[in-house]
């Protein structure tokens, strides 16, 4: 893991106190160190590892609660949430709406159509066994006949028997736009 050696509060900076700490929690959590499901310090061992008062962690302790990042069980303590999909994409876009918002007449081209085993990290990010079949759809997407993306949709098998207009598929779509790469991966169950 990377070390980060701005986790401390500066007394010295013009930054509030709350602003650091929470940039400081909020960094563990994005960067992986704090992982879904775990029991972060409790509100008193924050205080001492920090060396902020009570009412600045309880500040922003509620600032990670109200972001939905971190959640509380009363009586065990603070803990940190599993991602949304509100959390993870600000709004989900279909691409031909995209195409269609950005004044482009959408398409699609498909590239192959396969049954495969899934793979560690697909299996993980689907939430299915290693191995277990899935049906892999591989679409070229285009703006005004011209190739935009290529984008790989890996379905449940279950899913993947049902009309792709009812049911949403489990997908990974890789866009590239302008050079830059994103990824998308939901798991829709509906």
């Amino acid at each position: 893991m990377i070390s980060f050696p701005f986790e401390t509060v500066n007394r010295h900076s013009k930054i509030p106190y709350y602003q650091q700490l929470y940039t400081i929690l909020r960094g563990k959590i994005s960067r992986g160190e704090w992982k879904p499901g775990d029991l972060i310090p409790t509100e008193n061992e924050l205080i001492e590892i920090y060396q902020v008062s009570r009412s600045t962690v309880r500040q922003v302790l509620d600032m990670l609660v109200n972001e939905g990042l971190v959640y509380r069980e009363r009586g065990r303590g603070s803990f940190i949430a599993h991602p949304t999909v509100e959390q993870t994409m600000t709004r989900i876009v279909s691409f031909t709406e995209d195409m269609r918002q950005r004044g482009f007449e959408p398409g699609t081209r498909v590239l192959s159509a396969r049954l495969v085993p899934a793979s560690k990290e697909i299996g993980e990010r689907l939430q299915v066994p290693i191995g277990e079949t899935l049906a892999c759809l591989e679409r070229l997407r285009l703006a005004d006949s011209e190739p935009m993306s290529i984008e790989e949709s890996y379905w449940l098998t279950v899913i993947a028997r049902m009309s792709y207009n009812i049911i949403m598929p489990a997908s990974r779509c890789v866009r590239s736009w302008s050079g830059i790469t994103t990824s998308a991966w939901c798991r829709t169950n509906r």
